[in-house]
């Protein structure tokens, strides 16, 4: 009898940072958000006929950079190389198509985020993770050598506490009963290669009840380039062009297919059980 499986999606997990939780209570929020600013592909509008040299002066390489230079503010530039080893393991996402959940939290200095928080309306300053992606996740900025940073939380929006040259890692704690891959981006870009980000990206695998800790824009299976708070025009962004972006790390989470996974497991078992010890026969 044949077994057809769905194609294996392979995402990375990052097993170092990988420690589990203990008596944690699940999260069964099933919400799905809107795609947020970081995991959006580009887009434009269309310029009227007497705009082109504007336009052309306007995205000039050195218009570009006066603007982001006069721009407050913290984004998040890619510091020195640090050691974060991965391993390459299948996952089967439950859907294929759009992820089961997508949501984002804004990060600024001090000034900038009461500032924006008192734009909203006013907020109240938090300390400690938060949830995220309908319950799936708790989130923290959290520094090297520090605890969490401390947030405004203002009209349903979370704004970071940044201070700059500290670097960072995003803290991902996975409160569901089962393991969930999550697509990451920092200021639109991607965490696995530091480029433009998308929700169909592939991501980081967090098996049930455990956390793991995104250090830095990934470099190869070994190394990653840490995230640290600067300027805008120090930043990755600005360097890839999309500075505009700065400021907001957003997270897609696709949940696993527990059946195919299980499935997948019995195939597994099947054919090793079968294995020839001397796959060239005696003569």
């Amino acid at each position: 009898m044949k077994i057809h499986l769905r194609p294996v999606f392979r995402f990375l997990l990052l097993a170092a940072a990988v420690l589990p939780l203990a008596n944690c209570a699940s999260g069964p929020g099933t919400a799905y958000l809107p795609a947020p600013a970081p995991m959006a592909e580009t887009g434009g509008y269309a310029a009227a006929p007497s705009a082109p040299l504007a336009a052309s002066r306007e995205t000039s390489p050195a218009a570009l950079a006066k603007r982001n230079k006069s721009r407050p503010g913290l984004a998040t530039k890619a510091g020195d190389e640090t050691w974060s080893a991965v391993a390459d393991l299948p996952f089967y996402r439950k859907t294929t198509g759009q992820p089961d959940a997508v949501d984002s939290f804004h990060y600024n200095d001090e000034t900038g985020a009461r500032a924006m928080a008192e734009a909203l309306g006013g907020g109240h300053r938090r300390s400690g993770s938060f949830s995220m992606a309908g319950g799936r996740l708790d989130v923290a900025l959290k520094g090297t050598y520090s605890g969490p940073y401390q947030r405004y939380e203002a009209a349903g929006k979370r704004i970071v506490i940044g201070t700059p040259g500290s670097s960072y890692g995003i803290l991902l704690s996975n409160r569901t009963k089962h393991a969930v891959e999550v697509v990451a981006s920092v200021d639109s870009l991607d965490v696995m290669d530091g480029k433009t980000a998308s929700v169909r990206k592939r991501g980081y695998i967090i098996p049930a009840k455990s956390e793991l800790a995104i250090e830095g824009f990934r470099v190869n299976a070994q190394k990653v380039k840490s995230f640290v708070f600067g300027s805008v025009d120090a930043s990755a962004a600005a360097k890839a062009g999309v500075a505009r972006n700065v400021g907001v790390i957003g997270l897609a989470v696709y949940d696993e297919d527990e059946a195919q996974a299980k499935l997948a497991r019995l195939v597994e078992s099947q054919q090793r059980g079968a294995a020839d010890p001397f796959a060239v026969p005696a003569r």
